[in-house]
This record gives C-alpha cells, sequence and structure tokens, in this order.
C-alpha cells in the first residue's frame, strides 16, 4: 500500500496478485507529498473524492479505459496543470476538477455530460474537445458546470477536421452558429459570457 512519503503514485493493475479495480473514497485527499498519478487501465471508475485537496498534484495520468470521474475526484488540486480526459469518459461529477487553477491545457473527450460546477474557479488556459462546434452544442453540459466561463480560449475541430479557437472574450460571445438540428439548449448554457 502507499506510506504517504512518496510524491510519483502508480496504482498498479494488480496489488499481491489480485487486480486492482478501485481506489477507496478518499484515498489519498489531502495529501501534501503527490505530484504525479498514474493509474492503471483496470480502474474504469474514478470515484468520490479519490485525489481531493491533493495541493502539490501537478500531473495525473488516467487511463483509457476510464469512463467516468466522480464527484470531487480532483477537487482542489490547485497545482494540476495538464489533464488528458479519456475519449472513453462519459461522465465528469460535480465539483470533479473545482478549484483547479493552474490547468494550462485540458482535452476533453468528443462526447460526454459534466456534472454541477465540475470545472468552477478552474483558470482554464486551453480547453482541447475531441470534436466539432456542433457537438458541442449537443453536449449534456450540466448548466453550472462552468466549463466556458473558467476557459480562456476553447479549441476544437471544425466540421473539416481543422483546429477551430474560440476565446471566450471575443469570439464564443460575439457569434455563435447553432445548427438547425440542435433542439434543445439547456438552461444557462451560455450564461456568465462577456
Amino acid at each position: 500500500g502507499y506510506d504517504g512519503s512518496v510524491s510519483r503514485v502508480v496504482i498498479p493493475e494488480k496489488y499481491q496478485g489480485f487486480p486492482v479495480k478501485d481506489i477507496e473514497e478518499s484515498a489519498f485527499s489531502l495529501n501534501k507529498k503527490i505530484k504525479e498519478i498514474v493509474i492503471s487501465k483496470n480502474i474504469t471508475k474514478l470515484g468520490k473524492a479519490r485525489f481531493k485537496s491533493c495541493i502539490n498534484l501537478e500531473k495525473v495520468t488516467l487511463p483509457k479505459e476510464m469512463k467516468s470521474i466522480g464527484n470531487y475526484a480532483f477537487y482542489n488540486c490547485a497545482k494540476l496543470t495538464d489533464v488528458i480526459i479519456p475519449e472513453a469518459v462519459k461522465t465528469i461529477g460535480n465539483y470533479a476538477f473545482s478549484e483547479c487553477k493552474s490547468i494550462e491545457n485540458l482535452v476533453l473527450p468528443a462526447a460526454f455530460e459534466a456534472g454541477h460546477r465540475a470545472f468552477s474557479h478552474s483558470n482554464i488556459h486551453n480547453c482541447f474537445y475531441n470534436g466539432t462546434l456542433t457537438d458541442w452544442l449537443n453536449l449534456n453540459l450540466y448548466p453550472e458546470c462552468d466549463l466556458l466561463f473558467y476557459t480562456e480560449n476553447l479549441c476544437f475541430s471544425d466540421e473539416n477536421g481543422e483546429v477551430e479557437y474560440r476565446n471566450r472574450k471575443y469570439t464564443i460571445a460575439k457569434h455563435i452558429v447553432i445548427p438547425d438540428n440542435v433542439d434543445v439548449i439547456t438552461s444557462s448554457m451560455f450564461s456568465h459570457m462577456t
């Protein structure tokens, strides 16, 4: 097991011959020594508050098999800089990345749901979305997930697969094209935009 003294933690595929399929709730919460976490492919669901308030955590590697990130999973990991959320992730829980104030680059899957304040107060510099503007507008984002409000630049593929940037202070707030096939835009989807 982990004794709390190392800065790089690798959650293995097996421990003492048995597969590791979960991390206990709050197992690493409030840890001040961890700077990097690597999670094995056997863990497909990251539950509630697993790394909450790991204030020195800078890097996390999630397996491509990851399907969900629970509530408060990385809440207040203030030094976390680059986050790549795998394509298989379909749900990001409430406050999952809230208060992560140092995120330089966030990579999001093409289809996912984000919970209440999932990204609030995160000061995301660049958000790279693995889908098109049409895909983005069809996402089921909780009205107050705060992803747009705390992201400086949003980058996604256009209909031709080319990369397109939108800056929250200018383009997104002034020019949004909603395709004909969009049936519903959730309440507050574009709130707090200037």
